[in-house]
């Protein structure tokens, strides 16, 4: 390569200053890379479970299934129903890659639906996992474009930075800051922009009944950055995205995606399906700053540079025709 195609190559990656990524949490309402243990309730969507799928009670995986193209569920170890007189209903088509098991006294309980089992899983969840977990890693690392305040003890209100340009707003806040919150609201966010929270702090939490105001439930995604444990102890109006923790449940119900590490219900807690809508981002690891006098300078030199070829090129051209 001549050298002053080196130097435009150089100049334009000096230049650069982001690449877009998507966040994309697929088409699944519950993910989990272990166990999914539940009591009485259900689940809206479709759900991928890289472990057991255990019920303790009566439950409904995937309800709204039916109205989906695509009504496969996938459950890589064994599908266990642990309580006599209860029914454990699957709507689409679940596989398995393990065993069917059901308490040896039910008379009355019932495993309906259509199963399928199969020598490995259609999802390859340590993957699907490592793709999750980069995905974490680039949006804690994300700057904020918004700051919040707690107007009350039990309330956050996050106030969206309208010149950010952008469809995505990014706020961070502390676990420890969230502990007692019950309500959510944003200000300044336009209609349909999606709204991603770090969170960050590894410890064990309660998170509260977290209603959203101002927006709608699909356009919030609560990220737990370092989250190893998380109790929920009411409804979460928005996705939750932990691919690192276990989930404990214990009561409401959840109106958006879930990923997690595992999910354990305590009591009846209803899965809802209202996926996070997919937006872009700018990856951090790709912005560049570059200041305007440096830029300025590097224009100027890469033109001087440019000038100086077409004029080698012309000498050694008119050269070459008296030869």
């Amino acid at each position: 390569m001549a050298w002053w195609r080196v130097v435009l190559v150089v100049f334009l990656g000096m230049s650069s200053v982001s690449q877009a990524g998507i966040i994309d949490l697929g088409e699944y309402n519950l993910v989990v890379r272990e166990n999914f243990e539940v009591t009485s309730s259900d689940t809206q969507g479709r759900s991928a479970i890289g472990g057991d799928l255990i019920v303790n009670g009566q439950y409904n995986l995937g309800t709204l299934i039916n109205d989906q193209v695509d009504n496969l569920q996938v459950v890589a170890g064994n599908i266990i129903k642990t309580q006599p007189n209860k029914n454990l209903h699957v709507q689409g088509v679940v596989e398995y890659s393990g065993q069917l098991l059901n308490d040896d006294n039910d008379t009355n309980g019932s495993l309906n639906g259509q199963f399928v089992e199969v020598d490995s899983p259609s999802i390859d969840f340590e993957q699907m996992f490592a793709e999750y977990n980069a995905l974490s890693q680039a949006l804690g690392l994300i700057e904020p474009t918004g700051s919040f305040s707690n107007p009350w003890a039990s309330r956050v209100e996050f106030q969206a930075d309208t010149n950010a340009g952008q469809a995505l707003q990014v706020f961070n806040i502390q676990a420890s800051e969230l502990q007692g919150i019950n309500e959510i609201a944003f200000s300044n966010n336009t209609n349909g922009q999606q709204v991603v929270i770090n969170i960050f702090g590894d410890l064990d939490y309660n998170v509260g009944n977290i209603v959203n105001w101002n927006i709608v439930d699909s356009d919030v995604l609560l990220h737990f950055v370092d989250a190893t444990t998380i109790n929920l102890n009411s409804s979460v109006h928005a996705s939750i995205f932990a691919p690192g923790a276990d989930i404990f449940a214990s009561a409401g119900e959840v109106k958006g995606q879930i990923i997690a590490n595992s999910w354990s219900a305590l009591s009846p807690t209803q899965i809802n399906y209202d996926l996070f809508t997919n937006v872009e981002y700018i990856e951090p690891s790709t912005q560049v700053e570059v200041s305007e006098p440096q830029t300025l300078l590097i224009w100027i030199v890469s033109l001087a540079f440019l000038l100086f070829a077409r004029k080698k090129i012309a000498i050694n051209t008119v050269n070459e025709d008296r030869v």
